[in-house]
């Protein structure tokens, strides 16, 4: 599975144990994708959460060329912009996989058969006779669209008029994998995007697009709180009304690009003699 996926983690603030608990998870049920496919966005990260990603770095966990920085908090989705559309490491794979860090993948899933990457490869390749493979799957759910947000869809280049029915379908944003290619044609995340209402904003573009999602949310633990209780997790840091809400009436915001890699040197690895021993960093 080493070519299909390309992972993507997004780290916010001094919060190590929601780092080490999201980024253990995958490196357990996806070690495949050790190290090249996985990359991580580090969102005004604290020093014990820094401490930690070079601790991963140094283990071979991660590659320092897939990490990127930032001192200041850029909100969620120039960083998820900044890290899709990086000229210099672009996505190669078919498949994006994105966490938030307060999401993670269930320890029995590392040892399950199959594994969860071959379950989420199945579910992104598989279609009854007649219908079209999905463009993303992760875990439904339904809301209704508020304030300008109508006429925020109506004004989108993907808008093909079709109705925008009461209840919008979506996956929410948290983990959800989708088809990197269908991805890039409707510029996603589209530059408007700050902070919320992405994953809505998806879902409605899935309807107008005519797209399939796919509920598939086995072993995980979503926007999960201490006791892996899906969207329990407490909001933290930065808020603001979804996109739309409000009538857009200033460009987006601008953002300075993330800094790639750190400027200390990092011991190189030494090759290992046999096969890699996963050790498992804990806070």
């Amino acid at each position: 599975m080493r070519d299909q996926f390309t992972i993507f983690v997004l780290l916010y603030g001094n919060y190590p144990d929601l780092a080490a608990r999201c980024l253990n998870s995958i490196v357990r049920a996806c070690y495949a994708l050790v190290p090249h496919g996985i990359r991580i966005g580090c969102n005004a990260i604290s020093p014990a959460t820094e401490s930690y990603i070079k601790a991963m770095v140094k283990g071979g966990w991660l590659q320092e060329k897939n990490i990127y920085r930032s001192p200041q908090n850029l909100h969620k989705y120039p960083v998820m912009r900044q890290m899709f559309y990086d000229a210099q490491n672009p996505i190669s794979t078919p498949f994006t996989m994105w966490f938030d860090d307060d999401s993670f993948i269930k320890t029995e899933m590392a040892t399950a058969a199959p594994d969860f990457l071959t379950r989420v490869h199945k579910v992104m390749t598989t279609a009854a006779p007649g219908r079209a493979l999905p463009m993303i799957c992760g875990s439904p759910y339904t809301l209704q669209l508020e304030g300008h947000q109508r006429q925020w869809v109506s004004q989108q280049f993907w808008y093909r008029g079709e109705p925008i029915t009461t209840h919008i379908p979506f996956i929410t944003g948290g983990w959800w994998t989708a088809d990197t290619a269908r991805l890039h044609a409707i510029n996603y995340p589209f530059p408007e995007l700050d902070h919320r209402g992405g994953d809505v904003m998806l879902g409605v573009c899935c309807q107008q697009q005519g797209w399939r999602i796919v509920k598939f949310r086995d072993g995980l633990a979503i926007n999960a709180d201490a006791e892996g209780r899906e969207s329990r997790s407490p909001r933290r840091g930065f808020d603001q009304a979804p996109i739309g809400v409000r009538k857009m009436t200033a460009a987006a915001t601008t953002f300075p690009p993330m800094l790639v890699g750190v400027p200390e040197p990092v011991e190189p690895l030494q090759p290992a003699a046999g096969p890699r021993k996963i050790v498992i960093l804990e806070l």
